[in-house]
């Protein structure tokens, strides 16, 4: 599957308002846009899969293995069949790759290091 090319979020309004929680707030400080930038892929790849964006929560990962703390996770919740639902990580990942060429370096280095992507069965 190739990737489709990033489309900026100024053009919509977010569907799905991200519930975050206010340690995840304190982790993205500065990285408010790359959040929006996401939710909008995420809705982009729900509409052209034909699947139903439930819900999208931002939590903070915890890591087991260091102290960083850091890094958040965005969980999305889709109405889907499981194999609709792996397509949809699937394309999540590919259009994630695709905006890493449009960022500046540290927001890219945060994307990349700081941002973790589960997609769950709603």
């Amino acid at each position: 599957m190739v990737a489709k090319p990033y489309t900026s979020p100024a053009q919509c309004q977010a569907k799905v308002q991200p519930q975050i929680s206010d340690e995840s707030a304190r982790r993205l400080r500065g990285h408010e846009k790359l959040l929006e930038n996401l939710v909008f892929v995420a809705e982009q790849e729900a509409s052209a899969r034909g699947i139903s964006l439930l819900k999208i929560d931002v939590l903070p990962a915890w890591s087991h293995e260091y102290e960083e703390r850091s890094g958040v996770v965005i969980q999305v919740e889709v109405r889907a069949t499981d194999e609709q639902r792996f397509c949809f990580w699937e394309g999540m990942s590919e259009r994630m790759d695709s905006l890493q060429d449009t960022l500046a370096p540290e927001e890219n280095d945060f994307l990349t290091d700081e941002i973790s992507v589960i997609v769950d069965q709603g």
